[in-house]
């Protein structure tokens, strides 16, 4: 039995002759788009029968039971990170040809994220899955393909050869969500905003065949930029507002540094003035924010999000879990671990598999100098896959909620996972 087939992975979920893994839109955050969209004023509902793309279940029935429907305006947040240290935990030529070829940046692809969390996921080696952040493996010609700046990461072929024999959507699993949506609904008046930081060509290159792109140099012009798009006179407009550099940021240079701390507040000034945008105040505009990870503490009976301080905390007292997709992994104490085991036991409840911190550094290619960084003991769903679900917030004064990238005050706010609008 080979390890797909021991964590229950199913065969279709894997592309054979590229094996790039197919994302699972009925159960992540690429289907908050579609999903978010049956929320507009159009006639016509998503059929993901006849689209080939479909809602996020979870999320859809939350919206119907939490906001009301028919919206004007639709602003997606994304927040995004590349996952830098876990690429390092890996090692070798690959990081080598990363850190020194390609473009540290997240993608909207919903097929691109970090290595090790790929390989939890999936149980598979990176060199099966073939993903390593924002590369991909092509198994025809074996070698590494950046698919976010369009840079090839192997000697023996260059650039070129590989722009004239083979087309990028050899090597991605479909077109961006905003693309499909301009696609499938012409009448829907999509834009978007990242970072110029990004180098060309780039992912908004890519975006940009269809759709208009803004630019922002840093989170106060992003703030800026974003109330001009939302001023506009228009009706049934998507803003995509691509904020992912905070991550980057956590990653590279720390939780601590100061350009993290000022990342953090730069888009907690763009969230407050986004929940107090006249639009987004009278009900015609609703805001979702989503996030590929995020930390939470459970001890059954209370639930929270916190920070990373605030994690370190619980987790020098108690067993805390960390949320990733459909991972749960369980951070602990050596006087807790036949808890922690018996914890994710009991999440598991026969539909997922529980692994120790061998199995998962084996299965991500983590070095022993990561080992701190690696749970105790992680549970994998048994269709499980990357993506969170998220979650529907309604944001009132008197609520603070922490998420992995943290609150820096009691009194700023930045949600990693949640959804605010109408009249919350």
């Amino acid at each position: 039995m080979n390890i797909a087939d021991e964590f229950g992975i199913k065969s279709e979920y894997l592309s054979k002759e590229f094996r790039l893994i197919k994302p699972d839109l009925e159960n992540s955050v690429s289907g908050i788009f579609p999903t978010m969209l049956n929320q507009l004023n159009l006639d016509t509902k998503i059929n993901s029968t006849d689209r080939g793309w479909v809602q996020n279940n979870n999320l859809a029935k939350k919206l119907e039971e939490s906001f009301p429907s028919g919206y004007d305006n639709i602003v997606l947040l994304i927040c995004d990170g590349v996952g830098v240290e876990r690429l390092k935990a890996i090692g070798g030529a690959v990081w080598d040809n990363i850190n020194s070829q390609g473009t540290i940046a997240s993608t909207l692809y919903p097929s691109m994220t970090s290595t090790v969390m790929t390989s939890l996921t999936y149980g598979q080696y990176p060199g099966d899955h073939g993903l390593v952040g924002y590369n991909t493996y092509n198994e025809n010609i074996d070698a590494i393909w950046n698919s976010l700046n369009l840079k090839y990461l192997d000697h023996e072929y260059n650039e070129q050869f590989v722009l004239e024999n083979h087309n990028l959507d050899e090597f991605v699993t479909g077109l961006p969500l905003i693309d499909q949506v301009q696609n499938s609904y012409p009448e829907v008046k999509v834009s978007f905003l990242g970072p110029s930081q990004l180098e060309s060509p780039s992912l908004l290159d890519l975006i940009n065949r269809k759709i208009p792109v803004t630019t922002y140099e840093d989170p106060n012009e992003m703030g800026k930029k974003f109330g001009q798009l939302l001023g506009q006179d228009a009706k049934n407009h998507i803003i995509a507002v691509y904020i992912g550099y905070a991550d980057h940021f956590g990653h590279v240079m720390g939780p601590e540094s100061k350009e993290y701390t000022e990342a953090i507040h730069g888009i907690n000034q763009t969230v407050q003035m986004m929940k107090n945008h006249p639009k987004v105040v009278n009900g015609s505009t609703i805001v979702g924010m989503t996030s590929d990870h995020g930390q939470v503490q459970i001890n059954h009976s209370i639930s929270k999000w916190m920070n990373r301080l605030e994690w370190r905390e619980y987790k020098e007292k108690r067993i805390t879990l960390a949320t990733s997709g459909r991972v749960i992994h369980a951070y602990c104490e050596e006087n807790q671990m036949d808890n922690s085991k018996m914890l994710l036991e009991e999440f598991a409840d026969g539909k997922g598999l529980v692994i120790d911190q061998a199995e998962s550094m084996k299965l991500s290619g983590g070095g022993d100098g990561y080992r701190h960084r690696y749970a105790q003991f992680s549970m994998l769903m048994q269709d499980g896959y990357l993506f969170d679900i998220p979650e529907i917030v309604q944001l009132g004064e008197e609520m603070r909620l922490h998420g992995q990238h943290g609150s820096l005050t009691d009194k700023e706010l930045f949600v990693p996972v949640g959804i605010f609008g109408g009249n919350s």
